[in-house]
């Protein structure tokens, strides 16, 4: 909807493809400790998205054009710790981190058209880094019966200055289980189940 005209809509529609690297290590400690520690990281990937602004209302038709805009998709790092306990119980620990402020706004530019170098559209997000902790424990219930449960935190990159009702995203916790039913090694089923309660949030 546009304020001048409520009856005209306006459709965006853009599209890119970038590339990006993955690089991990883990380390098995080995000597009958049962021990496992991982470590791994995604670059941020860069984006150009081009595409088209057009208008359903025919004053509006010459305003619509080519639009371009520039997009920094955030980096992340995780480490997870793997604990054997006995024969049937395995702790699992891990944290994760997401360079979430690599996005401050995303604004819309037209390349062409009577609208040409005028900003279509400027969503202030103003992210910010965020991270995510989780607890879980696996127990071997049965020779072919595994199941798991976990906990988890989850901060969100979304500031309250900058929340709107378009990203009424806030923190979450986690709580999940699950279960593998493996009757031999050459097939295995896995189901899990996770709820999540985000704390209230203001705009």
């Amino acid at each position: 909807m546009t304020p001048l005209i409520p009856s005209a809509q306006a459709r965006l529609g853009c599209s890119d493809w970038a590339w990006g690297w993955n690089v991990g290590v883990l380390v098995d400690f080995g000597q009958g400790l049962g021990s496992r520690l991982g470590v791994t990281y995604r670059s941020a990937m860069d984006y150009t998205i081009g595409g088209t602004l057009a208008f359903n209302n025919t004053a509006l038709a010459p305003l619509g054009s080519d639009v371009r805009a520039t997009l920094r998709l955030p980096q992340t790092a995780s480490l997870a710790l793997s604990q054997q306990l006995g024969s049937k119980i395995r702790v699992l620990a891990d944290y994760t981190w997401t360079g979430w402020d690599s996005i401050r706004s995303l604004a819309v530019v037209a390349t062409d058209g009577l609208s040409a170098s005028a900003i279509v559209a400027n969503e202030a997000l103003n992210f910010a880094n965020s991270w995510r902790a989780g607890l879980g424990l696996e127990y071997q219930a049965a020779p072919s019966w595994l199941l798991r449960t976990g906990i988890a935190y989850d901060r969100s990159p979304v500031q309250d200055a900058y929340r709107t009702p378009r990203l009424p995203d806030n923190d979450r916790k986690w709580l999940a289980v699950g279960a593998r039913f493996a009757p031999d090694s050459r097939w295995s089923v896995d189901v899990g189940y996770a709820c999540l309660w985000m704390l209230k949030t203001t705009t």
